[in-house]
């Protein structure tokens, strides 16, 4: 097994938006979801390879641009102290009513506004890790974003709202087993926080990882992705689990995370 680890710089508040949501409480996740950094890497990875970014905002069924399979995201982290901020804002009450995107319109006739509860996660940088069964995945993707020796500052949008990007990125960690108790840095799988002898306090967060159907992901082409499947998934601030973790000095997580996260594949 290897690994890279990256450092996301956020430029601003982030919406790490919950999923399934209410129409008026936009829920943030603490972290940025594996899903999520997936996506956020592959669009810094076609920049730093010259490719234009895809257009799938307004698409009725868009492409999904993801990392291909044999890569595996395990999420973002805020490096340091971070908080979740939630105030209030102002949206339509009738989202198919686009009148309000115009310069003028008439306030008797026009949109009708109401109020939403929105989170943003505050932070300024994120620990984020990505691993693969083959180091030439790995070696390839760093080879892209890196420039004598220094990352290349490629970012853009990352989740609901807010941008990040990257500002350093480890070289590719052979990650090995290791019995031990420590602190994990990622998501967790809930029997793994549930299997210790000692009672772990942990937070749940239903997350997603892809449905793959059947293809090879190009960079410049949509991923061979269905859809996404929901997984509940455990968070843990301060506690230490005593489990097999694939181990580096940059990283290290439970071994069989990597396989819950990578997705369902067609057979």
């Amino acid at each position: 097994m290897f690994g890279l680890h990256l450092t996301l710089q956020a430029t601003a508040a982030l919406t790490m938006r919950v999923l399934p949501s209410g129409i008026l409480d936009i829920i943030s996740y603490p972290f940025v979801p594996p899903t999520t950094l997936s996506g956020w890497l592959r669009r810094v990875w076609m920049l730093a390879e010259g490719y234009n970014l895809p257009e799938t905002s307004t698409a009725k069924n868009a492409p999904y641009y993801v990392l291909p399979s044999e890569i595996i995201s395990l999420g973002a982290y805020p490096k340091r102290a971070s908080y979740i901020h939630k105030t209030k804002r102002k949206g339509v009450k009738d989202f198919s009513d686009t009148s309000f995107t115009r310069l003028v319109f008439d306030k008797e006739t026009g949109p009708t506004f109401q109020l939403h509860t929105w989170e943003y996660l505050t932070t300024d940088k994120l620990d984020g890790y990505i691993v693969s069964q083959d180091r030439e995945n790995l070696e390839q993707l760093r080879n892209t974003l890196v420039i004598d020796n220094e990352p290349r500052p490629w970012g853009c949008k990352l989740g609901k709202e807010g941008f990040a990007y990257l500002c350093a990125i480890s070289e590719v960690e052979k990650l090995e087993h290791r019995e031990a108790t420590l602190k994990p840095i990622t998501l967790i799988a809930i029997e793994t926080m549930i299997s210790q002898n000692e009672p772990i306090d942990f937070t749940v967060h239903n997350v997603h990882r892809f449905a793959w159907g059947k293809g090879i992901t190009e960079l410049n082409t949509p991923s061979p992705v269905k859809g996404y499947d929901s997984l509940p998934m455990a968070l843990t601030a301060n506690s230490q689990l005593t489990t097999s973790w694939w181990y580096a000095p940059e990283m290290h997580f439970p071994t069989g995370l990597e396989t819950i996260l990578q997705g369902v594949h067609d057979v």
